[in-house]
């Protein structure tokens, strides 16, 4: 007589072989669904300025990393500003395009500050810019992301 242990070794072993063949299958759909998501040109720019906010949220309250805030702070609002031009599919309306805008120029805005606040030593501004940009990419995000 078999242990209990053998026949659900089997049974998990059948179980793997059978459905092994439709895991590429799966797995290449999620990866292009994700790379079409991810070669728009808008997504392309997001993911810049993605780059910018990790490095401001590691350094940003570094006074020796001056330089380097300065630089993500206007890489992020040159990034704002070539944005605009990518309307998200979820900015439907006239009013939607605006606001889309309006939402980039505050970020824009508020990436300048803070690159001044960096450049002049003052660290406390620079957080306070830093925190200011977090929230507004998080509102953006919020009303113009598609969902996934």
């Amino acid at each position: 007589m078999r242990s209990p242990f053998a026949r659900a070794t089997l049974l998990a072993t059948l179980c793997t072989l059978s459905f092994a063949p439709a895991l590429p299958t799966f797995a290449a759909d999620a990866t292009a669904v994700s790379q079409e998501k991810e070669d728009s040109p808008l997504a392309k720019l997001m993911s810049q300025m993605g780059k910018h906010f990790k490095a401001l949220k590691k350094n940003v309250d570094k006074a020796d990393k001056k330089d380097a805030n300065v630089a993500d702070f206007n890489g992020i609002a040159e990034l704002a500003d070539k944005c605009k031009a990518q309307v998200p599919d979820t900015a439907k309306t006239d009013a939607d395009k605006k606001a889309y805008a309006d939402s980039l120029d505050k970020l824009a805005t508020t990436a300048k500050e803070g690159a001044k606040a960096s450049a002049d030593g003052k660290l406390d501004e620079a957080k306070k810019a830093f925190g200011d940009l977090k929230k507004l990419m998080g509102e953006g995000h919020k009303k113009f992301k598609k969902e996934d």
